[in-house]
């Protein structure tokens, strides 16, 4: 429910946004939740010209994502590490 909230508030900010943003702004939501390999997913946006990451949510895969070596793309973790 939470990842919901965030990602309806998010969707919510971006349509009330300056109309050319809308336009050209593409905004894609990867649901990373159910065990996903948060490392490996990392690495395959890595290959995508993304501006922002925004995730994830569950702490012990921001727990993951911080041992990550580097972090090329501007990542906004939603939660803190252990």
């Amino acid at each position: 429910k939470a990842g919901e909230a965030i990602r309806d508030g998010f969707i919510a900010g971006y349509l009330q946004s300056d109309p050319d943003a809308v336009d050209s702004t593409e905004i894609q939501i990867i649901d990373a939740s159910g065990g996903t390999d948060i490392a490996a997913l990392y690495a395959s946006l890595q290959l995508q010209p993304l501006d922002i990451i925004v995730g994830p949510l569950d702490k012990d895969q921001v727990d993951a994502l911080a041992r990550l070596p580097e972090h090329p793309t501007p990542t906004l973790a939603l939660n803190y590490v252990s």
